[in-house]
């Protein structure tokens, strides 16, 4: 990401603190762009003090208060830190949420990776592998089929390929 960017969606909301069980909120200015969010604690900082990556995060859920007007990103590993974020009103929490959904949708469409590959139907499952000896070969044109593949597969039980050398 270029530094050059302009930010897509920007403006100031509290965040609570990543050790605080209470509600320690501290006023930050964010700047969303593709795949980060950033915060500063001034709008003229040039350094953010922290960076959100959305990519750890699938979706955002409506904290249930009727006094703050929270919300935070959720992820499916408990290794990332859960950022609760609360907007001045609920017009800014309803803006918020829509742009930081817009984003992390994009970015699952378009992420490639073994965290998402769960969440692809499939069809057939893959037969299973047989341990009886006497159902190698048969073995062998199920994968072959399944997979479609335009070559067999060795088996333990063939014979290693010849290799001829020229004297």
């Amino acid at each position: 990401m270029s530094l050059l960017e302009d930010p897509l969606f920007q403006g100031w909301l509290y965040k609570a603190s990543k050790f605080s069980f209470g509600h320690n909120l501290s006023l930050r200015y964010f700047k969303l762009y593709g795949d980060e969010l950033r915060y500063y604690k001034h709008i003229d900082d040039h350094d953010p003090s922290g960076v959100i990556e959305l990519k750890y995060y699938h979706s955002i859920q409506m904290e249930p208060s009727d006094s703050l007007y929270g919300f935070k990103l959720m992820s499916e590993s408990i290794a990332h830190w859960i950022p609760k974020l609360y907007a001045q009103n609920g017009e800014d929490r309803q803006s918020w949420m829509k742009k930081l959904q817009h984003n992390m949708d994009h970015l699952t469409h378009n992420m490639v990776g073994y965290e998402w590959l769960h969440r692809i139907p499939l069809d057939d499952p893959v037969p299973p592998i047989q341990e009886d000896s006497n159902s190698i070969e048969l073995d062998r044109h199920i994968y072959a089929d399944y997979f479609r593949l335009p070559f067999n597969i060795p088996t333990p039980l063939s014979p290693p390929p010849r290799k001829h050398f020229q004297k």
